[in-house]
């Protein structure tokens, strides 16, 4: 029981080197997908070659336990070796992405290299050989991959509290201890080191393999070398093990990718899916060790196993394909239950191929054979990680990718199939076992597929699965939301919009004279799009996933149609890497990233990453910030204030829309005053009133300005500053249990608190945040009563806040079939807040149910005249003027709603209903196929019913 309990004890160091590893290559490249690639291949690469090369000298080994041993603490001291090369390489490494990847893995393959070694040397210290080996062969690969699992879950948990490099050293000490325990357990004296001889196949059947990994006593530690073996290996097997590993890890890669957008991109959430996925291959592993060993028909068997695996595959699509048109749903029973049902069967199956490959494989050289088995296996997997994100994303998305890896596994079933039926013994015909495996695998395809679509819910205008990222553009009646990779990103209306426009108008309005501007992230393009409406030299922006630069096009024209702009420079590069190296400084930098809770966020966080944004602001510049006031931790919050200021000596924090926008500079700068602000802002085609910026006490950013860099520092002491290293924020990356909203609301009261000093009262936008935390905490009655207090100061977030509340009261009295509340309701949001879109539409909405069709048309007109680019109440006043039978107005009005917002499915809809009314047929089929080609399926169905009417009355 040696080698099991060795196997195990070393697959969590292991797997702990390759996390580590993974965030470390991240931070180098900046890419996850270059980083997880760049891993993969080094660490499976290195395990590939040296079983190869490293299991012909374990069968010439007379003490593999020995032999093992040494390999993990050699193997030990070089990973803690390899780590520092590449932090090494952050100050001395190539400037190429590439070079500075090939570094990367140089780095890493010695060890790796080693490792390759250690299960020959397991296997070997067993005793057993040829058909007998396979199980303990199978054993040995499932104890070690349960022990990866222990290693997956040590790493998650260890990397956030304790860091990157002491959880490193942690896992090196335990392979070094695992390494010392082998070597000791080797207690032969060394006069029996010098026994030889050729071990037959008696000898073979003499080894007692009823449990796995079971080794005579007197032979634990010492074996006869074996004699170099003549016989060549089955390269036929090799290639369908190979097959099988690319099916496996690439399945793995897309499924990790599906599971990110039922959980979120969250360092837990990462954690979970590979263990899940692990646990499911050491089950199987373990569950076929034995079989393996006793069956007489191994390839029928595997031929079998194969099938399952694309069954499994292709049925677990059901429950496994993501909802693309909303957001993760976070870490929660239900999610936890899709991603198991639809990864933990064909992880399984996939695992119990392992052992028969191994029966087929394994001759009377234990080492040599399974290193092959090994290397071949492990190459197919390299492979398949690779083709996955570079080439199955891309060509067949999610869903395909995913049942090309399930056609790999049939096609590897049909294979040994036809081998089995020419050397063992067959149930039934070969054309009938074939077509059964196929109808079963073609009928799991069809639920599967089934299923898939049925969890696609209307509204995506726009999927694109890539390398970097799954990006989906979805339709929200008229606006659009952009969702990368299960979050949130962006939103071309209200708060979102707002948010996206201050990080821009804000600093370009306080600097005295900006000519130069860049922007790390391109999020939808409104931050870039409102920095184009000002008179600047450059601007700029880095971003490296292509899918998202290609979904800003559905964002137009909210972004201004800004990627077209002759303008722009696009840096088509990660922002850490990128920035390592900028040319000549900004006047204003915008860090428009990631949110703090997504897997890899800490690096666009940290203390380095601003350091590097520091050196792209020029003296007189200004770094901006965002960090969201929803979903983050309290402590979060601190840290990323307390670490942004730590670099950036002066600067002020300013609330945004749901979120705090820090302002960073190297030197003092001056806040203008109100007709200098409104004057820099009224040249870009800015109001003060469009950015929610009122005048109390005549100072437009009172309106949003919390406190000082030196109030930072004063309310939030000098507590956790954010490190490469320690990736802290991740603790609470599981979205919907890291985030309390009233505590964040506590910070930011705080901070005004800090700020006002010794002044008697509160500031009106301090009243409003502490209305807002004691509404967040259930006190209602008060936070009314402040909000009130806010509103009387003139403080523009009050009246707004208050309205919104006011016209969803109405929405819900509507609902509910009181139209007089419901308009009493709404005529108050209005007066509260003449800029409140549900009050406007609402009331719209209410006139023209109730036959008044001229205030229905007056009301939406006044509004699309204050909101020209409001697609929504375009096509809502298109709809009451076709009632009318103005025909020619609805046509107008449409036309502005589809110049607002070309991918606006109701519009589109209501454009081909027009056009087929007017007997139009050319046009009316024209507009339905722009509904085919967004995916709108509801409203082409009704258009396709509109337009054959029309065809056939003509």
């Amino acid at each position: 029981m040696h080698a099991l309990l060795l196997a195990f004890l070393s697959g969590a160091p292991a797997l702990v080197y390759q996390v580590v590893w993974t965030r470390e290559v991240a931070l180098l490249a900046g890419v996850q997908i270059d980083a997880i690639a760049t891993v993969v291949a080094a660490f499976f690469g290195g395990l590939a070659l040296g079983s190869r090369a490293l299991g012909a000298r374990v069968d010439a080994s007379a003490r593999p336990l020995r032999f093992y041993g040494l390999l993990e603490i050699t193997a030990a001291a070089l990973a803690v070796a390899a780590t520092a090369a590449l932090r090494a390489l952050d100050a001395h490494g190539p400037a190429s992405a590439s070079a500075m990847l090939a570094a990367c893995a140089a780095a890493i393959f010695p060890v790796t290299f080693l490792l390759g070694g250690t299960q020959p040397a397991l296997l070997r210290s067993t005793g057993a050989l040829a058909a007998r080996a396979a199980a303990p062969a199978g054993a040995i690969q499932g104890i070690n991959t349960a022990g990866a699992v222990l290693g997956v879950a040590a790493a998650a948990f260890a990397i956030p509290t304790s860091g990157l490099w002491a959880t490193l050293v942690a896992g090196a000490l335990c392979a070094a201890g695992v390494g010392a325990l082998a070597v000791a357990l080797d207690r032969a004296p060394r006069a029996r080191a010098a026994t030889s001889g050729a071990v037959g196949a008696d000898d073979a059947a003499a080894v007692d393999a009823r449990t796995p990994g079971a080794e005579p006593a007197a032979d634990a530690a010492e074996r006869p070398a074996l004699p170099a073996p003549r016989a060549p290996l089955p390269l036929g097997t090799l290639s369908l093990a190979a097959a099988a590993g690319f099916a496996t890890l690439g399945f793995e890669v897309l499924s990790a990718r599906m599971a990110a957008l039922h959980l979120g991109s969250s360092l837990f959430a990462w954690a979970l899916v590979l263990a899940t996925f692990l646990a499911g291959l050491a089950a199987g592993n373990l569950a076929l060790a034995r079989r393996a060993a006793s069956t007489s028909t191994p390839r029928a068997l595997l031929a079998r196993v194969e099938v399952a695996c694309a069954i499994a595959i292709a049925a677990g699509l059901a429950v496994l394909a993501p909802p693309l048109a909303r957001g993760a749903s976070g870490i929660s029973a239900a999610s936890l239950a899709a991603v198991a049902l639809g990864t933990l069967p064909p992880a399984f199956c996939m695992g119990a191929a392992f052992p028969l490959f191994a029966r087929l494989v394994l001759d009377t050289a234990p080492g040599r054979s399974f290193g092959a088995l090994a290397a071949w296996n492990t190459a197919g997997g390299i492979a398949g990680s690779l083709a996955a994100p570079l080439a199955l994303l891309p060509a067949f998305g999610l869903v395909g990718g995913a049942l090309a890896c399930a056609g790999a596994n049939l096609a590897i079933g049909l294979a040994l199939l036809a081998r089995a039926h020419d050397r063992e013994p067959a149930r039934m015909p070969l054309a009938r076992a074939a077509a059964r495996a196929v109808g079963a695998t073609a009928v799991a395809t069809a639920l599967g597929t089934w299923g898939a679509a049925q969890r696609q819910p209307p509204g995506a205008i726009h999927v694109e699965h890539g390398r970097h990222a799954t990006a989906v553009v979805v339709d929200r009646d008229g606006e659009r939301e952009l969702v990368v990779d299960g979050d949130s990103e962006a939103f071309t209306g209200g708060d979102a919009r707002r948010t996206e426009e201050l990080l821009a108008a804000l600093p370009l309005a306080i600097h005295p004279a900006p000519r130069r501007f860049l922007e790390v992230g391109f999020g939808a393009g409104i931050t870039l799009g409102a920095a184009a409406r000002f008179p600047l030299d450059a601007i700029e922006c880095v971003e490296i996933a292509d899918e998202v630069l290609r979904a800003g096009r559905y964002l137009e024209p909210a972004n201004r149609g800004v990627l077209r702009d002759r303008a722009l420079v696009l840096h088509h590069r990660d922002a850490r890497a990128w920035l390592r190296r900028v040319d000549a400084p900004f006047d204003v930098v915008v860090a428009n990233t990631l949110h703090p809770w997504s897997l890899g966020a800490t690096g666009l966080y940290s203390r380095e990453y601003f350091e590097r944004l520091a050196r792209a602001v020029a003296p007189s510049g200004i770094a901006t910030q965002w960090i969201p006031a929803e979903r983050i931790a309290a402590a979060s919050f601190r840290s990323i204030a307390r670490t942004f200021f730590d670099v950036f000596e002066h600067g002020v924090v300013l609330w945004g829309a749901r979120n705090a926008i820090l302002l960073g500079a190297h030197e003092p700068f001056a806040l203008p005053d109100d007709a200098t602000l409104a004057a820099r802002l009224a040249a870009a085609g800015f109001a003060l009133d469009d950015l929610g910026l009122a005048r109390p006490g005549g100072d437009p950013l009172a309106a949003r300005r919390i406190a000082s860099a030196d109030d930072v520092r004063a309310a939030f002491g000098a507590g956790e500053v954010l490190r490469d290293d320690v990736p802290r924020l991740e603790m609470h990356a599981a979205r919907g249990s890291g985030g309390d909203d009233a505590a964040i609301f506590e910070a930011l009261v705080a901070l005004a608190r800090t700020a006002r000093g010794d002044a008697d009262a509160p500031s009106p936008l301090e009243t409003w945040l502490e209305a807002r935390r004691l509404r967040e905490r259930g006190d209602r009655d008060a936070a009314d009563a402040l909000e009130a207090e806010a509103e009387s100061a003139n403080l523009a977030l009050a009246r707004r806040a208050r309205a919104d509340r006011l016209a969803e009261r109405a929405s819900e009295a509507h609902r509910g079939g009181d139209a007089a509340r419901a308009e009493e309701l709404f005529r108050e949001a209005a007066s509260t807040d003449p800029g409140s879109r549900g009050a406007a539409l609402g009331l719209a909405g209410l006139a023209q149910e109730r036959g008044d069709a001229g205030e229905a048309i007056a009301r939406l007109r006044a509004w699309v005249e204050r909101e020209p680019a409001d697609a929504g109440a375009w096509n809502h006043l298109a709809s009451v003027l076709a009632e009318r039978r103005d025909l020619d107005g609805a046509r107008r009005a449409l036309d502005a709603a589809l110049g607002a917002n070309p991918f606006f499915p109701k519009a589109i809809a209501n454009a081909g209903l027009l056009a087929a009314a007017r007997g139009d047929v050319r046009a009316a089929r024209a507009e339905l196929e722009r509904l085919r080609a967004l995916g709108a399926r509801a409203q082409a169905a009704t258009l396709e019913a509109a337009v054959d009417l029309a065809g056939s009355a003509q």
